[in-house]
């Protein structure tokens, strides 16, 4: 059911407990619960909780992916959306425009997600 986020936590760090035994604290799959968990707490609007888990997954997949990679800029964005969210409006520009480095690299200027981007960040 829709906003039943405390039974997705659950179940998302009984995922986190089976990945990290079963794979090891580096393995990308983590990185994947480690962002899951932190869109759930971002929609509960805990906003630090979410930071941390995003900051996890960022480690993870800086290391495994490199830093231009596009699912680490889906991370600046969920970064930089969940500073918005706190007020933090320079944060979240600063991850923002890494985001936008890595889209415009990997995407081009003519992607959608760029324009969203764009848009985002009010060019």
């Amino acid at each position: 059911k829709k906003g039943e986020y405390n039974k997705s936590i659950e179940c998302h760090e009984k995922a986190l407990k089976i990945r990290l035994d079963k794979l090891g604290s580096d393995h990308i799959n983590v990185g994947k619960s480690y962002n899951q968990l932190g869109i759930i707490y971002n929609k509960k609007e805990e906003y630090d909780k979410a930071l941390e888990f995003y900051q996890k997954a960022l480690v993870i997949w800086s290391e495994k992916f490199g830093n231009d990679h596009i699912y680490v800029a889906d991370l600046y964005n969920n970064l930089g959306v969940t500073y918005g969210n706190k007020g933090e409006y320079d944060k979240s520009i600063k991850y923002l425009k890494k985001e936008l480095t890595i889209r415009l690299d990997k995407l081009g200027s003519d992607h959608i997600d760029v324009g969203w981007l764009y848009n985002q960040l009010g060019n």
